[in-house]
Formats: structure tokens, C-alpha cells, sequence
């Protein structure tokens, strides 16, 4: 992997998923600075201790830039405050510049994630309040015929009714993720997470706005010149929500069951969990998944140094990065046609 980006884990995806597990540029500079990146939300934090692996949950990931180099922290402090009480506090190898921590958030809270590099002392520090709840919402579901051959049993239109507080702007991302109930060789319950990419082109919320042309090929670089880029995050504002309320309309491929693997295999009496996931958001965070839209539309790799230079928000001290903890409302998809 290049020294020059890191990994954003999921989400779910947000995360969360597919859209969540980005890589995050990091910024070349003569100073030497933390980056520190850690991107979760209030109902994965719900899930730890029952998923199947550690690896499943979200990354913190503490980088070292500098001098038109980057690297990885080999060893750090963490500690997390939450409305003003320690939380968690660990000193830790780190590999990759990973920790994964077991750290569970709710609506409203406010958090404080101070890391030190142990090599020299250096610190970077994230403060934020997580959004409150979105308001409950509604959704229905059929299966539309796919011109495709991504997905033999077609295709999933989704329509989604939310609410959104007048007089207020709020930020927005929509997931789909599927929880598989599994056994474990030595016969314990586990949980693993599925998130499905969302087709979100055909919706003018979702695109707060912006027309995405049929037919639109990311590779088709001469083509996408003055082109919105698809928005594969699945984050919009509140901007064209008339009166508060709003319509989504989505696609996404039938959720299929997994195989098993070297951690177990899929629990055959128990029937996976189908999940819509509507999240809050920080502004720092909306704008920044903005940019991976941006980032992964266009040619930004290091060999391209004719690319107009994309930036990126950050919402720490003493270093730069991204600290975002969505608040979740998730809805439990009963069944399907």
C-alpha cells in the first residue's frame, strides 16, 4: 500500500462498508505532523463483543507525515474522555498505525481523543459532539429486473420517507448492510457485517442537487470534466428537504448469503438481518466524504502531478485528520420481495 494514503474502515460505513472503507490521502508537508483518523458510530459500538472478529471493528489510525514522507506510528498512547470522564486509556503497539478499540457512543455525547506518538511525544487531539438521532424513518422495497449480470436475482429499489428538523442543517448518510448470524468452531454466536454498495444516482436529495449523466463510467477520465462525481459515500444534506420531509430512492443488488470460512461458517437456523442505516453526521465529515467522492472520480495518483490538489477538512489540533462518530437509527428490514 502507498505510505502516502491510509485506510478508513466501516462503513460500515458507513460505516460503514464499502463507502466507509476508503483510503484517506494524507498530506505531504515539509512539518512533521499526527495524522490521527477514526471514523465509527453509535450503532456499531453496539455490536462489540458479538462480532465475529476484532478486525471487523473500527480502525483508529495514527500516521506520522513530514518532510514528503509518511509513516506509520509504531507505538502510541490513546485516551478517550466521554463528557468529561476517561473512557479508555492504553499504551499500544500499533501495526499499521492501527488500533482498533473497544469503544461504544451514544446521541449527544461529547468526545475527547487525545494520541501520542511514544517515540517523541508528539500529540494530536479530536474534541466533538456526536449529532443527535435521526428521526425515525420509513422504507419499502421491491425487486426490479437487472439489465446487468452483477446480481442474478435482480435488482433492489428502495424508497425511504425521512423527517428532518426545520430550521436546522443537518447531515445525512444512508447505508444497507446485512448482519449474518455465525457459528464459531467452538460454537459461539458471532456476528458478521455486510455492507452492499447503494446505486444513488437517479436521486436529486442524494446528490444534493447535482445530475449524475446515465450510463457514467468512473474510468472514462476525458468524460468527466466538469461532471458531478458519483456520490459512492452516500452522504447529502438537508438542502432540498421541502418542509422537512424527503423521499430517497435507491438501487441495490439482492443481498446474497456468504460462504464459510476459517472463522466458522453462517448459522443455518438463524436467517441473516437485513439493515437500513440512516446516519447524522458532522459537517467536517460530510465534507470530507464529499472529497473521496471527488478523490476516487478523478486521476489524483501520484504520478499525475498535473491533478489540481484536493483539500480536505480536519477537525483536530496540533496535527490533521478526520475524527467522525456517526448517530445511527436502524432500520430492520423485515422481509423481502
Amino acid at each position: 500500500m502507498s505510505p502516502y494514503r491510509i485506510f478508513l474502515s466501516s462503513l460500515v460505513l458507513l460505516s460503514l462498508g464499502t463507502s466507509c472503507r476508503k483510503e484517506l490521502p494524507i498530506t505531504k508537508s515539509a512539518e512533521r505532523r499526527l495524522t490521527l483518523n477514526y471514523v465509527t458510530s453509535t450503532s456499531v459500538g453496539e455490536l462489540y463483543g458479538s462480532l465475529l472478529s476484532t478486525t471487523e471493528y473500527p480502525a483508529l489510525q495514527l500516521t506520522r507525515t513530514g518532510q514528503g514522507a509518511a509513516r506509520y506510528v509504531l507505538e502510541a498512547g490513546i485516551r478517550v474522555e466521554v463528557n468529561g470522564q476517561e473512557r479508555y486509556a492504553q499504551t499500544a503497539r500499533l501495526a499499521a498505525g492501527l488500533l482498533r478499540p473497544d469503544l461504544s457512543f451514544a446521541p449527544g455525547d461529547r468526545v475527547r481523543i487525545t494520541a501520542t506518538d511514544r517515540s517523541d511525544g508528539a500529540e494530536v487531539s479530536s474534541e466533538l459532539e456526536i449529532p443527535a438521532q435521526p428521526q425515525p424513518f420509513t422504507a419499502s422495497v421491491r425487486r426490479v429486473p437487472s439489465s446487468g449480470q452483477s446480481s442474478a436475482r435482480g435488482v433492489l429499489h428502495w424508497r425511504v420517507e425521512m423527517q428532518d428538523p426545520v430550521a436546522e442543517t443537518n447531515y445525512y448518510r444512508i447505508a444497507l448492510r446485512v448482519v449474518h448470524p455465525w457459528r464459531t468452531s467452538a460454537g459461539v454466536l458471532r456476528y458478521h457485517i455486510d455492507y452492499l454498495p447503494l446505486d444513488v444516482d437517479n436521486s436529486l436529495i442524494l446528490n444534493d442537487g447535482e445530475v449524475i449523466p446515465k450510463g457514467r463510467k468512473d474510468d472514462d477520465l476525458g468524460g468527466l470534466v466538469g461532471r458531478p462525481a458519483r456520490n459512492k459515500t452516500q452522504v447529502f444534506s438537508d438542502r432540498l428537504m421541502q418542509g422537512g420531509q424527503a423521499v430517497l430512492e435507491f438501487d441495490s443488488d439482492y443481498p446474497l448469503a456468504r460462504w464459510g470460512g476459517s472463522y466458522g461458517s453462517p448459522d443455518p437456523k438463524l436467517a441473516p438481518r437485513v439493515e437500513l442505516v440512516l446516519q447524522a453526521i458532522s459537517r467536517e465529515a460530510y465534507l470530507y466524504m464529499k472529497q473521496l467522492n471527488t478523490l476516487e472520480a478523478g486521476d489524483y495518483s501520484e504520478d499525475n502531478f498535473l491533478a489540481t490538489p484536493l483539500q480536505f477538512p480536519s477537525n483536530t489540533s496540533t496535527g490533521v485528520g478526520l475524527v467522525s462518530i456517526a448517530a445511527d437509527r436502524v432500520l430492520v428490514v423485515s422481509q423481502l420481495s
